[in-house]
Order: structure tokens, then sequence, then C-alpha cells
């Protein structure tokens, strides 16, 4: 489901009203916060950073936050949809892990493995709180200098024993979870029940595991109630929907790979090597892809037979022939005869027939990709793309110059241009 290669996933978190899975990701040279939909299609990176190592992970509503164990250590947060990033904890903390909600209260707690504390912070980041620190540690481990009472931060007395958070003896909790009163700690070696606000000692959930604790999930119904989906129907097929803080509560964003479509505009945008109007002229004579040279047609030194499609694509050209054909020209017919270098192999409509041999008339004959077809008594025309137009498919149809009703080969007349007009004669202006 999500898998990067030479990448450790971090963390996970779980969207089920918008049915999205939010990950984090720590690669060689950078980290990276993903989302995709459950079943991990359509994915898309929210986050990526050089030297970011995102830990744990929480989803709530339209926000996302996370942990931040790197170059720059801290809890961060941000939108679901990657919007309105921003810092939560930046502040005395190194090693921040065992992210914890309590919706109800609006608090985020986590730990500090840096330190091995246990801290509480409202969600827009005030109200810090240091409930507990962990004890068992060993003699040259560093102490936390200062903790926080209500936002405050106070130093450390060396050998008060009653200032400070409540000390906890065991090890820090590597997955934590929060449920009415009470903080759930899974440390590696004990599952303890903590009082969220740091009342009383810490209670043993139940005996030592048989194995060495690495997360901790809490399935209660009443906190993964789906409710109705705010994505259905909200964006394109080929969009990924998350929830968004911004009106109208969802944000439509593009898997990797992909680049968001303008409907609105007026005009082809092209990929590098290629240019004209319709993106239908391929750059040349420019050296390594064809890059920096004049434009030619794209495809025109390439005749596919059989229906095949022609592809350019870094200054090469080939076609993409049906499931029965093959061949440079799509030219053969998978289990047919063999019919030469002058001779193409055909199939009868819907495979009748069988396949047979004809002479290679068609070779060079329709231009622009138009599909050539001879008749029972050896004519030979073209069928044109909707862009060209002529016996050969040589010439641009209406769409690439102006023309009146009479020379439109379908009956039609160019549009005028966004703020021109249109004379009687049928010719578009610009004003």
């Amino acid at each position: 489901l999500a898998r990067d290669a030479g990448a450790e996933v971090r963390g996970v978190a779980l969207d089920a009203a918008a049915w999205r899975v939010y990950w984090s990701v720590v690669g060689a040279e950078e980290g990276a916060l993903r989302v995709a939909a459950l079943d991990g299609r359509r994915r898309a990176t929210l986050y990526r950073r050089a030297g970011a190592e995102p830990g744990g992970v929480v989803a709530h509503g339209a926000a996302l936050y996370w942990a931040e164990r790197g170059r720059w250590a801290g809890v961060r947060a941000a939108g679901a949809d990657g919007a309105g990033l921003r810092w939560l904890v930046a502040r005395r903390v190194r090693r921040p892990a065992a992210l914890a909600l309590d919706a109800a209260a609006a608090r985020l707690y986590f730990v500090d493995e840096y330190y091995d504390t246990l801290d509480s912070v409202r969600l827009d980041g005030s109200a810090r709180v240091t409930l507990a620190r962990f004890s068992q540690r060993p003699d040259p481990a560093p102490r936390a200098p200062t903790y926080y009472v209500d936002g405050e931060m106070r130093l450390a007395a060396e050998g008060d024993a009653g200032a400070g958070p409540r000390v906890v003896w065991g090890r820090a909790c590597v997955g934590a979870q929060v449920w009415e009163d009470w903080l759930w700690c899974g440390t590696p070696r004990a599952l303890l029940r903590l009082h969220k606000r740091g009342r009383g000692a810490p209670r043993p959930a139940r005996g030592p595991p048989g194995a060495a604790l690495t997360a901790l999930v809490l399935l209660q119904a009443a906190l993964h109630t789906a409710g109705n989906d705010p994505c259905a129907g909200a964006c394109h097929a080929t969009a990924l929907c998350v929830r968004s803080a911004a009106a109208p509560g969802t944000a439509c964003i593009c898997p990797d790979g992909l680049v968001a479509a303008d409907d609105t505009a007026d005009h082809c945008v092209c990929q590098p090597g290629y240019g004209g109007a319709r993106c239908e002229l391929q750059v040349g004579g420019g050296g390594a892809g064809g890059a920096g040279g004049a434009l030619q047609d794209a495809c025109t030194t390439l005749t596919c037979e059989n229906q095949g499609t022609c592809v350019a694509r870094d200054g090469r050209e080939w076609c993409a022939c049906a499931a029965e054909y093959t061949g440079a020209r799509c030219e053969r017919c998978v289990a047919g005869p063999d019919c030469g270098p002058a001779g193409v192999c055909v199939r009868g409509a819907g495979g009748a027939g069988g396949a047979h041999c004809r002479a290679d008339i068609c070779r060079f004959f329709c231009l622009n990709q138009g599909t050539c077809s001879v008749s029972a008594v050896g004519a030979v025309s073209c069928a044109c793309p909707a862009a060209w137009a002529g016996e050969r498919c040589q010439r641009p149809a209406c769409v690439d110059a102006a023309c009146s009703a009479t020379d439109n080969d379908t009956g039609g007349h160019t549009q005028p241009p966004q703020g021109g007009t249109e004379d009687t004669e049928g010719h578009a202006h610009n004003d």
C-alpha cells in the first residue's frame, strides 16, 4: 500500500471520513509526507524537504500533525492538503515521538526521546505542559534543563525532588493513545495507563508483552466514525480529493507525476520538445532529444498501418500496434503470412476472412496520421484526424486559420477569438 524505494515508512494516519491514508517516509537524502486513497492509488506528496525526518503522523479533520526528528526538530502542523505549514512546537525539543491526539480537549501529546519527557500542547501551539519524566536512563544521559507549566518554561532545579513533572519509573513511550481521562503509553516492554493531567501514579494495563512494542493503536468505534464522505463527487476522477480548511472544505490535488490541467486556457501548453498550436510540431535539429532547433511536423515521417498509432517522444517516433499486428509500422500480422518488404498484411473486419497480403500502396500516402484505406477496385483514400483536411490530410483544418462557411469541409465556420468579432462573411477578427 505504501512503499518507497530506499525509504523507510515512519508513521501512518487514517482519515476515515474521506477514506485517505497519510504516511511519512525518510530516505537517504530527504523526508516526505504522502497521501493516497485507501487502496494506495493516486498517491501525492504533500511535503518534502532535504534532511527532514518526519515521524509519527496524526490526522484530525482537515489538519495534520507530525513529529519532525531531523535537522529541524519539533512538532509540525499543516492542512490535510499540505497548505498552511507551521511549527506547533519548536523550543526545547530534540527527538519528538509517540504523538497522541485528545480531540475533545484539543490537545496533542508527544514524547521527547532525547530528554525522556511527556508533554502536552494545545492544537494552536500554546499552553505547553510537561506531564512526566521517564526515569530509566543511564547516568550520563542528558536531563531536560527545563519543563513547562501552562505554557511557562521553568528551570529544572537540581536536587529539588518536589519540583517539576511527575517521575515515571520506566522507559519512554514508543506509542501513545488518548481515551477519556487516560493516556495509554506503550513502552518497549510494558503498556501503562497515565492520567492525562498528570494525576496519580501510572498503572500497568497488563503484563509484559511477549515481544518489544513498536506501535500502539486504539480501536474504539467512537474514534473512527466515518460519517458522510466530504470528497464524494468533489473532484475529477484523475485527481485526489482531501479535506481542506478552506472553502468548500475539500481540495483537489494532482497525484505525483501528473500536472493540473487548466480548463480555462485558450491555448495548448506543450511538453518539452514540442510546439505548435496543438503541440503537433516537434522541435528538431538541436542535439539530444531534438531540442533547440526548428519546428517540424511530429510523426509525419512515419506511417502506421492497420490503425496503428504513431507515438513521438524524446525525439523518437514509433508505432503502437493493435494486439493482432506487429512490425515497425504494424505492417505484419501476428501468426500471419510473410508479405515481404513490398507488402502489408491485413485482416478482414472483425478477423473475418483471415489474414492476407496487399501491395504497400498506402505507404507515405496519408499525411499527419491519416488512416489509409484501399477500396475493392483499388482506389486509395484517407480518413483524416480532426485537425487536418485534404485528399492526403496535407493541410490544417479550419481550426488553424480563418475561413468562411463555403471553404470549410464540414460546413461550419471559425469562432472569433476572445474579445473579437465576426463579419458578415463569417471571418473572425481581433478587436
